[in-house]
């Protein structure tokens, strides 16, 4: 058994496709181009697949991930005439080029296979591994929420320095509430970086994983507090945010240990520099 992790990018309509349908989707992917994926035992079998970690619904991304186990791998072959150039004797390089051409093939328009990777065994599964993630947010100025922000960021002197000053806070409280429990989270530690371009986006790199985990909603939220938006709490105000916020994730990371220092990787390694987080 082989075990791969795929990287794809989702935009257009499908941004508004959730995370479960998302999953039955990629079943259907493996079934229609073939994929000789694992499937589990027992009596309810299912492939063996898992995903870095869900997007916010209506968000688009570069930097999705998920994990796949196979039960063949060098003999991936393509029908006639959808890969003419791959050889015969496939290389692991060429099998995943390969593996890549036929699931993009049979791929609605939005989602597309980036890249993949063989895992090495016992390598951490991308749903644990992810420790941060960078983002885009901007405002919708045809939404009330958003057109409100925008005034407030303009009144503040525009994105750079309304950002600047939220930044330089030591300590930006807020409290999370789920269905079960309730409490107070410090998000200026969770925030590693962040900046402003000339079209009024932001982008940040932020703490993600299954403890301190970010959204951008509730960054959006925090950002709009500070700048006087009217609210019970951060995190009613962040409940209010999918209508106003465009989302766009633009890579995922996890933490290597390199000379001592902890350092930003994407799931999929890059032959650029890492990322100091």
């Amino acid at each position: 058994m082989t075990k791969l992790r795929l990287k794809f990018s989702k935009h257009g309509p499908v941004r508004f496709v959730g995370h479960l349908d998302l999953m039955r989707y990629f079943q259907k992917v493996m079934r229609r181009a073939g994929v000789d994926i694992a499937y589990s035992e027992g009596y309810s079998p299912h492939q063996l697949m898992s995903f870095a970690q869900p997007l916010p619904a209506g968000a688009t991304s570069d930097g999705e991930y998920m994990d796949i186990s196979l039960n063949s791998f060098r003999d991936i072959r393509l029908s006639a005439g959808q890969a003419a150039d791959v050889p015969a004797e496939l290389t692991e390089e060429d099998a995943l080029r390969a593996l890549i051409l036929r699931m993009n093939a049979v791929m609605k328009e939005g989602i597309q296979v980036l890249d993949a990777q063989i895992l090495a065994q016992g390598a951490e599964k991308a749903m644990t591994a992810v420790s941060a993630c960078r983002w885009r947010l901007s405002f919708y100025a045809e939404d009330a929420l958003g057109a409100a922000a925008l005034r407030r960021i303009d009144a503040a002197g525009g994105t750079t320095e309304a950002l600047s000053r939220f930044l330089s806070e030591r300590s930006i409280r807020v409290v999370k509430k789920t269905k079960k429990t309730e409490r107070e989270l410090d998000l200026r530690p969770l925030i590693y970086e962040g900046s402003a371009a000339e079209d009024g986006s932001m982008t940040l790199l932020m703490k993600a994983g299954s403890t301190d985990n970010v959204k951008p909603a509730l960054f959006a939220a925090a950002f709009l507090a500070f700048l006087g938006e009217d609210a019970a709490s951060v995190d009613e105000l962040s409940s209010r945010m999918i209508s106003a916020l465009m989302i766009h994730r633009v890579e995922t990371y996890l933490t290597v240990e390199s000379e001592g220092e902890a350092l930003l990787q994407p799931l999929i390694a890059l032959s650029t520099p890492s990322i100091s987080g």
